[in-house]
């Protein structure tokens, strides 16, 4: 940003005057949206190189209905299923989270990372949304090559709320629809900066947080019903689940992290003091580790 310009003649007084111009411009550039040092912007995810994924797998006859599937080469690798962000809208797809898929082939594990219906696209929102979550889960019961017995399911942002969702469907009535439509087994769930509380994010008016309606066809107040069943917050996880949060998110407050796993014994939180929202998909920063412990706790034997 360029500094400000006072033109004409010297103001008398001038040492006042350039005290109170300084303080004026402190004032204004603290007053900026400006992104936390060291915190990744989404176009330097964006950016990042990845490898090819070894098949693209349709699990459903829908456009979006398909995964992209990496796997490390070795004797049944543990499977991680990944689900995208993107404030569930169909501006954004897998591709900018690639890198991290590739990293974590490349750390020994298999990886299922679905796409889906998302706001925008015909029969996204609800519960088409959360029909293909399901759908995409179940049909990793049919992958070989997998230990079946340690399949995780780890999500971003509105992916980690479908992430926490699948955590908590154990929890859905089993006569619903969506209750009988999930089958897999889940060993455990990773959210990275999730929406946890899909009523309490609708409250918000930031770019992402006004898609929540979209998403759930109307209001909390009005769809009360229907918010229970989509919500982890209303659900609360019937898997272990951990939540790795930025302390700088300024898209999905970490209290949202930190009310959901105050709430439940079977979720626990990692909160990373100064990273932000796109740092949790960023392969090359220090939250991998924290990724990769995360996997490790949730079931050592199976991904030593």
């Amino acid at each position: 940003m360029q500094r400000a310009k006072v033109s004409g003649k010297e103001l008398p007084g001038s040492n006042h005057n350039r005290l109170y111009l300084v303080i004026l411009s402190v004032l204004f550039i603290l007053t900026l949206p400006v992104k936390g040092a060291g915190q990744v912007s989404f176009s330097e995810i964006q950016a990042l190189e990845y490898s090819t994924p070894n098949e693209v797998i349709p699990y459903g006859a829908g456009e979006y209905q398909f995964a992209e599937y990496w796997h490390p080469g070795t004797s049944e690798p543990a499977l991680v299923i990944l689900i995208h962000g993107g404030c569930w809208s169909n501006e954004y797809g897998l591709d900018h989270i690639r890198a991290l898929a590739s990293k974590l082939k490349g750390s020994g594990y298999a990886v299922w990372s679905t796409e889906y219906r998302r706001v925008g696209d015909a029969g996204g929102g609800w519960p088409g949304t959360f029909e293909d979550i399901a759908d995409s889960l179940n049909y990793t019961d049919k992958l070989s090559n997998i230990n079946q017995h340690a399949k995780f399911v780890m999500g971003h942002s509105a992916g980690g709320h479908l992430a926490l969702w699948v955590a908590a469907a154990g929890h859905l009535p089993l006569e619903s629809p969506l209750g009988k439509r999930m089958k897999t087994q889940i060993q455990g769930a990773i959210g990275l900066a999730p929406i946890a509380d899909l009523a309490a994010y609708s409250l918000g008016d930031n770019s992402c947080e006004v898609v929540t309606e979209k998403l759930m066809g109307g209001s909390a107040i009005d769809l009360a019903e229907r918010y229970a069943l989509g919500s982890p917050s209303a659900l609360l996880p019937s898997i272990d689940s951990i939540l790795i949060h930025g302390e700088g998110d300024t898209i999905v407050n970490i209290s949202q992290s930190q009310r959901y796993a105050a709430s439940s014994s079977r979720a626990s939180i990692i909160p990373l003091k100064g990273l932000g929202h796109f740092d949790m998909i960023n392969p090359e920063g220090p939250v991998f580790d924290r990724i990769i412990e995360a996997l490790v706790r949730l079931k050592p034997e199976a991904t030593k």
